[in-house]
């Protein structure tokens, strides 16, 4: 399962992070605590079970389109949320993978063939 996988592949990791890096230094606030909790059960358990989930759901090809759709969803959160600047190759670059996504989907192709034969 993923869960066994995920805390092998921790245990497996941390001899070699403690090696490398030393022991990381203990939090000195309470708030930092909630955070690292906050982090690791609504923002890795929970993204996996709703992964899952949805896997269940909508079947893999539908979520691997989800995973194509993340970077364009980041870069536009990046601009209305913090104010950042797109340049006009990220404009693009989120049209060409809308394109796919259309082309992928295959709903704009028939519509198109629809259309097609009907004139």
């Amino acid at each position: 399962s993923a869960a066994g996988m995920l805390t092998a592949s921790s245990l497996l990791a941390l001899p070699a992070a403690l090696l490398l890096e030393g022991a990381p230094p203990a939090p000195e606030r309470a708030l930092t605590f909630a955070a690292l909790a906050y982090i690791s059960l609504a923002g890795t358990a929970g993204a996996y079970l709703l992964y899952y989930r949805v896997l269940a759901a909508a079947g893999s090809g539908n979520l691997m389109l989800v995973t194509i759709v993340m970077p364009p969803i980041s870069v536009a959160l990046g601009a209305l949320v913090l104010g950042e600047r797109l340049a006009p190759g990220v404009l693009l670059g989120a049209a060409l993978i809308l394109l796919g996504l259309a082309i992928i989907d295959g709903r704009l192709l028939r519509l198109l063939g629809k259309r097609a034969r009907a004139a």
